[in-house]
């Protein structure tokens, strides 16, 4: 494997896993309990399997999302099914989402700063990202991702490490049923809006 395949793969992942990556899963598992598992299933179908899925399709149509769509719509219908996935990835969707979802969490650290401050500051950074895109896989690759890891590890070991420290005796039972674990699994899998990215 290329050094270049590797930062790519790298990117692939930081570019895929969003804000929704991260609140989904904790709401399903906040609901389903001990269906944990089933919903799992369920959101590894609708959030990983079919978005893989969804990128392999991409990797092989050389001609972009256009004639993707055209195999099934007419050219003006693909040019709008293309439109609105953009839109949901970007201005109307995602990037908002992950705004809010910074923004929350600078909140807790510095609950006095200006909200109208940070909001601008991360809608500059995208601007630049997208104005400035040469190299962009590569800076995402090399970059961003290990940062984004090392952020995720962090969150994922001291939730880990708080609970056991806490030790909670009072686990709510389950507020779904398995077959509603599933559900809300498949169906949250979407949110994460991963199907789109592909």
């Amino acid at each position: 494997m290329s050094k270049r395949s590797f930062f790519g793969g790298l990117a692939v992942f930081a570019m895929f896993f969003g804000s929704g990556n991260l609140i989904f899963p904790l709401i399903i598992g906040r609901d389903a309990r001990e269906h944990w598992l089933i919903s799992i299933f369920g959101l590894g179908i609708s959030g990983v399997l079919l978005p893989l899925l969804g990128l392999i399709a991409m990797i092989f149509v050389k001609d972009g999302m256009e004639a993707f769509f055209g195999t099934v719509l007419n050219k003006f219908g693909a040019y709008i099914a293309a439109l609105i996935i953009l839109l949901l990835c970007g201005p109307l969707g995602v990037v908002p989402r992950c705004i809010t979802v910074a923004e929350g969490a600078w909140h807790t650290f510095s609950p006095h700063s200006n909200n109208v401050f940070f909001v601008a500051t991360c809608c500059a950074v995208v601007w630049c990202c997208v104005y400035f895109k040469t190299n962009l896989v590569d800076l995402i690759g090399k970059y961003f991702t290990p940062f984004k890891l090392i952020s995720l590890l962090t969150i994922i070991f001291s939730s880990i490490f708080f609970a056991v420290k806490t030790n909670p005796t009072n686990i709510l039972p389950p507020s779904t049923n398995a077959s509603s674990s599933l559900m809300s699994g498949l169906i949250n899998g979407y949110g994460t809006m991963d199907l789109f990215a592909a």
